[in-house]
């Protein structure tokens, strides 16, 4: 597999996510992702 990660500092994103607890809560979530300019897009799976 080849993965492209952009913007700089996007590892960091996966390692914030990485550390929330679970289940996550999509408050928390949403700051993460304003925090690294990122955006979820589509069906949030919560089970």
């Amino acid at each position: 597999m080849t993965l492209v990660s952009t913007p700089a500092r996007h590892d960091r994103f996966f390692q914030t996510m990485d550390a929330l607890p679970v289940p996550h809560d999509l408050n928390d979530v949403q700051a993460v992702c304003e925090t690294f300019g990122q955006a979820i897009v589509g069906l949030v799976v919560t089970s």
